[in-house]
């Protein structure tokens, strides 16, 4: 699944959301429809948002806040264009696809869903694929723009290479001096690791959350440095080396991370999450599709 944002022409592998195709639903919301000559719909809606869809697009109109009010699409086919007045605080516009949630800091940008793929067009600011709808807690300084980062052993060409970067930080954080395996691409992974079992990229933990590379520790320490998130209900969203994308259900130690405003694990009275359980389920699932033990 890929999600394509044409903002700087930028290929994304992005989170998964099962919804079901349905056509346009304005009676549910304060939107007045409005015919136009190229066959394209328009509703114009309470609170100055526009919507334009293409003809034949199938989409469903949502009020999330229950206000009476659109402020959510959930978009199956073809082609939308939005204006959406800015507004501080309160929650963004977004739109949800079967490969995306596109939620954007602008007034007008297009989304489009053909062939397996969701392509999002930002006429004016910028777009959030790489924040989880479900990360509803802010930073210390106002709502986060991210909550993905990547699988800290798909290191990429210029990491493995640098050599006092992978020997100090690293490999010494993770590898353990050779033991895991890091890719620099596609095609390092093999019938004991295939692309099918290595996970890319993940919601992290607000617990954790700092740069996009989410550090890990595959030892018999059980200590997650880095933290994959369980925003929905107790789940998480994975994309793979193969271009699929799943759910997974968290049943043990990854349930109970803390999820509070303004507590992080250097927090006073909080803690890396350790589990010592060698039959973690949380933890097995984390060692087989992480990465692979050097051969």
């Amino acid at each position: 699944m890929k999600v394509t944002v044409r903002v700087g022409f930028v290929l994304l592998s992005c989170l998964c959301l099962a919804i079901e195709t349905a056509a346009a639903q304005p009676a549910s919301t304060a939107c007045s429809p409005q015919a136009s000559a190229n066959g394209t719909q328009i509703l114009r809606c309470e609170g100055g948002v526009t919507i334009v869809a293409e003809n034949g697009a199938r989409f469903t109109l949502g009020d999330r806040d229950g206000n009476g009010r659109v402020d959510s699409v959930e978009l199956s086919s073809k082609a939308l264009l939005l204006e959406v007045p800015s507004k501080p605080g309160g929650n963004r516009f977004q739109v949800t696809t079967p490969q995306a949630v596109a939620a954007v800091r602008g007034t007008k940008w297009t989304v489009d869903v053909a062939e397996g793929k969701t392509s999002v067009f930002v006429v004016n600011g910028q777009v959030r694929v790489y924040k989880c709808p479900g990360d509803r807690l802010p930073s210390k300084s106002g709502d986060r723009v991210r909550s993905i980062s990547m699988n800290g052993f798909m290191a990429g060409v210029t990491l493995v290479t640098h050599s006092g970067l992978y020997k100090f930080y690293i490999d010494g954080a993770m590898g353990q001096g050779g033991i895991w395996k890091f890719f620099q691409k596609v095609t390092e992974f093999n019938g004991g690791f295939p692309p099918a079992n290595a996970w890319i990229f993940c919601d992290e933990s607000m617990f954790t959350l700092n740069d996009g590379w989410m550090q890990m520790d595959l030892s018999l320490a059980g200590t997650f440095p880095d933290v994959p998130a369980n925003y929905h209900g107790k789940s998480n969203c994975f994309t793979f080396g193969d271009g699929h994308a799943e759910v997974k259900k968290w049943k043990d130690i990854l349930t109970t991370t803390p999820y509070l405003e303004g507590v992080t694990s250097t927090s006073a009275g909080y803690s890396t999450i350790t589990t010592l359980n060698i039959k973690d389920p949380d933890r097995g699932w984390w060692l087989q599709h992480s990465s692979q033990k050097q051969q």
